[in-house]
């Protein structure tokens, strides 16, 4: 099945590296030129080759997973330019690697091993109770005073 849905990702790349903005003077790096007709023809195409193809007798499911999947392609090269993007901004200061690594810690105690979560708000509370006991966070101002 992920064979017969590569077409439809592929050809939502291909139509989000076309529908990319082109400002004047500049080129986008990664942007092709497909003429209207060669997008709508290629998802006509895209879209009967694959219905061909998926092992499945349920249409609904059949055009859903191809609707699924191009959209999936519509939105890959946006999401590796995000990533590109925070990557090299995140790198960019030593301080900011520790602000990465918190978050992936983070990321790692949610997604994968939740035993580890307890801990972690644990550490939160401590550093928290630092800040707090060294004055590091202010109490806020209030008016007129």
């Amino acid at each position: 099945m992920f064979l017969s849905l590569s077409l439809p990702l592929l050809m939502g790349i291909v139509t989000r590296l076309t529908l990319r903005p082109r400002q004047q003077g500049q080129q986008q790096p990664l942007a092709i030129d497909v003429p209207w007709w060669g997008l709508a023809g290629g998802w006509v195409v895209v879209v009967i080759a694959s219905l061909m193809v998926i092992p499945t007798s349920n249409f609904e499911l059949a055009v859903s997973a191809i609707l699924l999947a191009g959209i999936a392609g519509l939105l890959i090269p946006e999401i590796l330019r995000g990533l590109g993007t925070a990557t090299a901004n995140g790198f960019g200061k030593p301080k900011n690697w520790l602000w990465l690594l918190g978050i992936g810690i983070l990321l790692y105690a949610i997604f994968i091993d939740p035993s580890i979560r307890g801990g972690l708000i644990l550490l939160g509370l401590v550093l928290l109770s630092y800040k707090l006991i060294l004055n590091w966070i202010k109490p806020p101002k209030g008016k007129g005073k």
